[in-house]
């Protein structure tokens, strides 16, 4: 084997580990780590929370704040990229940028939520991202537990 074709078996192997890793390793079944529950937010409400906590990595975010926030970043992510097409300007993707800096906050918080570190967001950079998306609309972890309880 030469040295190309193994960098690409090393890179194929790596892509495959991100996509089947996380459905071995799941977090202990402990209480939450990160603090209390969140409860459900709506739209308005998920993108001020969103931007309040663009710099805060610590606590935790419900399900609907995290999909709520996705939803308005990728409708002025598409709308920036309509706007850019249609009257051939390249400035107008600032506003897109300005939505990304707080996504990654939400992200990890969202993780937290799931009792998960918020570093397994690099996981989205290979064929991981599926799995990510799959993890992010997972229940949180202590509504697992009680649910439990609730069945003896």
């Amino acid at each position: 084997m030469d040295m190309h074709s193994l960098g690409q078996a090393a890179l194929l192997m790596v892509w495959l580990a991100t996509g089947i890793l996380p459905f071995f390793i799941r977090p202990a079944h402990l209480p939450n780590r990160y603090g209390g529950q969140r409860e459900a937010v709506g739209f308005v409400q998920a993108v001020r929370v969103g931007f309040r906590k663009a710099f805060d990595y610590k606590g935790r975010a419900s399900r609907s704040e995290y999909w709520w926030y996705l939803a308005a970043f990728l409708s002025v992510y598409f709308t920036a990229e309509m706007i850019e097409e249609a009257f051939d300007v390249s400035w107008f993707h600032v506003a897109s940028v300005i939505f990304i800096v707080p996504y990654f906050a939400v992200a990890a918080r969202r993780l937290h939520d799931l009792n998960r570190s918020g570093w397994w967001q690099l996981m989205g950079l290979g064929v991981g991202l599926f799995v990510m998306f799959f993890l992010l609309a997972e229940p949180a972890a202590e509504a697992e537990r009680h649910q439990e309880e609730v069945r003896l």
